[in-house]
C-alpha cells in the first residue's frame, strides 16, 4: 500500500518543485488508485498494517524514487533518456563496491538459477524500466506519468494469476480494476487540464 503512494508523493513535489499543475480529476483519479491499491492490499494473503521497521523503509524507499522521479526531469532537458539511465546506474552501483570482497568467491558459488535471475533483475525491472521511464518522463508532465504508476501492481496480478498460477482474490482483482481505471481517469478525462507553467500539453 505504502508503495502505491509513490503517485501521490511524485505530484505533491512536482507541483512544488516543477511548478506542475493538475486540476481536481488528476487529484481525483490519483485518490481513486489509492483506494484501488488499498483493496488490492487488502485482497492480498497475509496483508498486514502494522507499522514495523521494514514498513518505514518502504515509506522512506517510496518518497526517495518520488523525488528521483522529480528532480530527473530537469536534467532530461540536457541528457539523453539512455546516457541519463547509464549515469544514474553507475552512480548506484559505485557505493555497492564496497561488498568486491568476496565477490567472485559468491559468483562461482552461485546456482544458475540465481545468475539467471540476476540477470533477469539487471536487464527488465533495471534497465529497460529506467530508461522506458526516462523517456516518457522526457516527453510529459511529471504529474501525469505518475499516475501510470498504479498499473504495476495491477498488471502484477495478472502476470502472477498466468505465470505462477496465484489466483487473486475477488478485493484484489475489484483493487486492480480500480487502480487501472484512475489511470484513465488522469490520462483521458483530465488531459486537456494539464499545463506545464502557462503552457498547455
Amino acid at each position: 500500500m505504502i508503495i502505491g503512494s509513490a503517485p501521490v508523493f511524485t505530484s505533491i513535489i512536482a507541483v512544488i518543485v516543477l511548478k506542475e499543475r493538475m486540476d481536481l480529476f488528476g487529484w481525483i483519479g490519483l485518490g481513486i488508485g489509492f483506494i484501488g491499491i488499498i483493496l488490492i492490499t487488502i485482497g492480498s494473503s497475509g496483508a498486514s498494517f502494522t507499522v514495523s521497521n521494514g514498513t518505514i523503509y518502504i515509506l522512506i524507499a517510496t518518497i526517495g524514487t518520488s523525488i528521483f522521479f522529480v528532480f530527473q526531469k530537469p536534467l532530461l532537458e540536457r541528457y539523453n533518456p539512455i546516457d541519463l539511465t547509464a549515469y544514474f546506474t553507475w552512480a548506484g552501483t559505485l557505493p555497492m563496491l564496497i561488498f568486491m570482497p568476496g565477490l567472485w568467491e559468491n559468483i562461482q558459488g552461485a546456482s544458475t538459477a540465481a545468475h539467471v535471475s540476476a540477470l533477469y533483475v539487471g536487464i527488465f525491472p533495471a534497465a529497460i524500466a529506467y530508461a522506458t521511464w526516462a523517456i516518457a518522463l522526457s516527453a510529459g508532465n511529471a504529474t501525469k506519468l505518475s499516475s501510470m504508476l498504479y498499473l504495476e501492481p495491477a498488471l502484477a496480478i495478472i502476470i502472477a494469476w498466468f505465470w505462477l498460477n496465484e489466483w487473486p482474490s475477488t478485493l484484489s482483482l475489484i483493487g486492480g480494476a480500480i487502480a487501472i481505471s484512475s489511470v484513465f481517469i488522469v490520462n483521458f478525462i483530465g488531459k486537456k487540464k494539464y499545463y506545464t507553467g502557462s503552457d498547455p500539453l
